[in-house]
């Protein structure tokens, strides 16, 4: 039976965030809100999408729901970031 998703954590200082990546098309989620709505400027959408940029994939074949917690919303990227990575890479 093949995974659903691929589930990844990342860190950023005192953040900590978990993440499912889906390998079909879907709506990207951070904790329970849109990505726009939780990062409502675009040079922060832009950021945290770069690992999908990097691995030369396109975003509507993948969607990830993720759960962050702990310090500033910047660190919250940083920390989200990595565990999209991680998830493209497994």
């Amino acid at each position: 039976m093949a995974e659903k998703y691929s589930y990844t954590i990342g860190r950023r200082k005192t953040s900590i965030a978990t993440l499912r990546l889906y390998n079909e098309s879907g709506v990207n989620t951070i904790n329970d809100q849109s990505v726009d709505k939780f990062y409502p400027h675009k040079f922060e959408v832009i950021k945290l999408l770069a690992p999908f940029k990097s691995a030369d994939l396109l975003q509507k074949e993948y969607y990830f729901t993720t759960k962050v917690k702990g310090g500033g919303k910047e660190s919250q990227l940083e920390a989200i970031r990595h565990a999209l990575a991680r998830a493209i890479v497994k």
